[in-house]
């Protein structure tokens, strides 16, 4: 049960509907996705977006578009192989470094499920907020659930 990262805790949340986040921001649609904005942050730069994400059957699917709604790409996370599959990588990000990056970052944020830290990774789940911090590259990554999904 430790390797579930933090997102796929909190999609099992949504999706069961436990009691300790019965009142929580973290509650799927009717299809069974949760949407999050999504804060990256990295040397300077920044981008913002949404990721939604669906739990499947062994494995969570996901996209990460802009504010615009240009896709910056797609991901699958296998459960059991605990690896990431990155897909449709937009061109300016579509590098064999960056997507190593993102893999791994992924893959940390994937495979535990409350706070938890190694030599390049920090995460911090609140009740409302997911925090990753990338500490190697200084990425930080902010998943805050979209207002829609507050109200319900």
């Amino acid at each position: 049960m430790h390797r579930y990262s933090r997102l796929i805790s909190l999609l099992i949340l949504c999706l069961f509907g436990l009691d300790m986040m019965a009142q929580g921001p973290f509650r799927p649609d009717k299809d069974g996705k949760c949407s999050f904005n999504l804060e990256m942050d990295m040397r300077g730069h920044s981008i913002t977006g949404l990721a939604i994400m669906q739990q499947g059957e062994g494995e969570v699917r996901g996209t990460v578009v802009n504010q615009m709604g240009l896709k910056a790409f797609d991901f699958i996370y296998n459960d059991t192989k605990q690896k990431v599959e990155l897909q449709n990588v937009v061109k300016m990000m579509n590098r064999w470094y960056i997507r190593r990056v993102l893999r791994r970052d992924l893959r940390f944020l994937f495979s535990h499920s409350s706070n938890a830290h190694d030599r390049s990774h920090t995460l911090i789940v609140t009740s409302d907020t997911v925090r990753l911090q990338n500490t190697r590259q200084h990425i930080n990554y902010l998943f805050t659930p979209l207002a829609h999904d507050l109200a319900k």
